[in-house]
Order: C-alpha cells, then sequence, then structure tokens
C-alpha cells in the first residue's frame, strides 16, 4: 500500500511529465512554424485570391 506521499511524489512527476511533453510539442511547432509559416501562408493567399 502507497503512503499518501509517495502518490503525490507520483503525481507530481506525472505533472512534469506532461509538462515537459507540452514544452517540447510547444518548441516544436514553434520551429517548424519559424521556418514554413510564410510558406504555408503563401499557398493560403495564392488559393484565396486565385479565382
Amino acid at each position: 500500500m502507497k503512503t499518501l506521499r509517495q502518490e503525490n511524489s507520483f503525481a507530481s512527476q506525472k505533472i512534469e511529465i506532461e509538462q515537459d511533453k507540452i514544452f517540447v510539442f510547444v518548441k516544436i511547432f514553434w520551429i517548424f512554424s519559424k521556418y514554413y509559416g510564410g510558406y504555408i501562408a503563401s499557398l493560403h493567399s495564392k488559393r484565396k485570391y486565385k479565382k
């Protein structure tokens, strides 16, 4: 049987892992948008005004 302290420690570890995953996702998204954001925007504007 786990003690309350062990359960709290485990819960805080899970929260830290989830925060790390979110941070990595945001970092990758930021890098992607930095390099490909202008290209994607230009494709969108071409399609929008092509008519």
